[in-house]
């Protein structure tokens, strides 16, 4: 049984379908860790076995479900209580629910729901080299001419195992651009293609050219390029992949989709954002970065998040499970223009797990600002995949656990590290249904 009381079956079994079903409730049940997951069954097993079901909570044990109702489902309520439901799913994904949101003209709640990471690189001036890196060419400028404006430059690869795409937003570019460059696409022999079309994502159509390439079994390349303007982040929009459609009501190995180039990597996300919101209010003075919902993600994004509250180097502790040695490292952001005039604070909640657990961590390690709301779901360690000798897999947290250090190492205070797995009480507690409240947060960061 684990500590809950929960009974779980014996591994030490010779049906292979009866090891898969104990080693699930094992991972589900007894170790009961939001980070575990049970992955795939084993080789042994026929052919018509799809593995154990996982998709129900009666599959997992106390904790997991706990986290659930009241994180999920309770943080997704309050929602829904303050933007309104959805036509189906969670009301955390409804479209009314903002980006960001102003409790008063000087201070400001910046959703932040999860820590992505693109593949991706950023320059101050069109370069070619990083374009014939991701479309893997020798020679680039005569399938992407120069961008002659423009003062930030993003290029994401999104290529996949059958096409390279190169996705490329830029800032500091007039709208009136998109004319420019698409006369000097026409101007370097490109074809536009257009048709009459109700689909908004061929609304502009495409240019395309022919490159010829020294390689005998495929002489020539197709390269399809598409371009826009966003009005919305004020953002210059060149997409780039090496196939072209069959014919144009076919499905395009490319389409423009600018929002969801942004969301796809927290830190541009947080930077057009905050370009926004500059615009909107000039004297800005606090900034409430929202984690209400935020379940996690990757420890790098995380990172570059904090480069935006912080030009100093942050100190990051963990815990080894194993040996219970334990250290601390400092983390120097580079790249990104910090807004550390501002008040910077915290609003976290029990869905606030995993890497969004350390972002309450390092904000109380390194006293960034206060924390407001209900206490974290934690999540302290990173996770490592498991594949047994009979080929089951799994996923589960490692003994790599993220911790925050008190004391200052001398006799008389010496250095404390302290688990972060059960999460992080908040310094100014509030209850989950008043975690949206204005007057309340309004409050906390006015007189913190």
């Amino acid at each position: 049984a684990n500590g809950a009381g929960i009974e779980i079956p014996s591994l030490l079994v010779t049906d292979p379908e009866d090891f898969d079903y104990a080693l699930r409730d094992l991972l589900l049940k007894g170790l009961d860790e939001e980070h575990t997951s049970y992955g795939y069954h084993s080789y042994f097993n026929s052919i018509l076995f799809d593995g154990p079901e996982t998709n129900s909570l009666s599959y997992y044990g106390p904790r997991f479900v706990n986290w659930y109702y009241d994180g999920l489902v309770a943080v997704d309520d309050v929602i829904e209580a303050k933007w309104g439901a959805p036509e189906s799913g969670w009301a955390a994904a409804s479209p009314s629910r903002p980006y960001y949101w102003f409790l008063d003209d000087t201070s400001v709640v910046l959703i932040l729901d999860d820590f992505y990471t693109a593949d991706i690189d950023e320059s101050s001036v069109f370069d070619l080299s990083f374009i014939e890196g991701i479309l893997d060419v020798d020679d680039a400028s005569g399938i992407v001419p120069t961008i002659a404006e423009g003062n930030k430059f993003f290029y994401y690869n999104n290529s996949t195992d059958k096409e390279n795409v190169l996705e490329m937003l830029v800032k500091g570019v007039s709208p009136s651009y998109v004319d420019t460059y698409e006369d000097a696409l026409i101007a370097a022999g490109f074809t536009y293609v257009y048709e009459e079309t109700i689909n908004p994502d061929k609304a502009n159509g495409y240019y395309t050219i022919t490159v010829a390439t020294e390689d005998v079994d495929n002489p020539t390349i197709d390269f399809m390029v598409q371009v826009q303007y966003s009005e919305e982040y004020q953002l210059f929009y060149v997409g780039v992949t090496d196939s072209i459609p069959v014919d144009f009501i076919s499905n395009w190995p490319l389409t423009v989709n600018v929002e969801e180039t942004v969301n796809s990597d927290s830190a541009v996300y947080v930077e057009m954002m905050m370009d926004q919101i500059m615009l909107e209010a000039p004297d800005l003075e606090n900034i409430v970065l929202d984690l209400s919902w935020n379940t996690g993600g990757n420890i790098g994004a995380l990172y570059r998040i904090v480069g935006f509250i912080t030009d100093d180097p942050f100190r990051v502790s963990s815990i080894d499970g194993d040996t219970g040695g334990y250290s601390s490292s400092y983390v120097d952001i580079t790249g990104i223009d910090a807004y550390d005039t501002l008040n910077w604070s915290l609003l976290i909640t029990p869905v606030s797990f995993s890497a969004a657990n350390e972002m309450v961590v390092i904000f109380l390690e390194n006293e960034l600002g206060p924390i407001i709301g209900v206490k974290s779901g934690g999540g302290a360690c990173s996770i490592t995949p498991v594949l047994l000798p009979n080929g089951t897999s799994f996923i589960m947290s490692s003994n790599n656990i993220n911790a925050y250090r008190t004391g200052d190492g001398t006799t008389e205070d010496p250095y404390v590290y302290h688990n972060t797995e059960f999460g992080i009480d908040p310094d100014y507690p509030i209850d989950i249904e008043d975690i949206y409240d204005e007057t309340i947060l309004l409050d906390i960061i006015l007189n913190d």
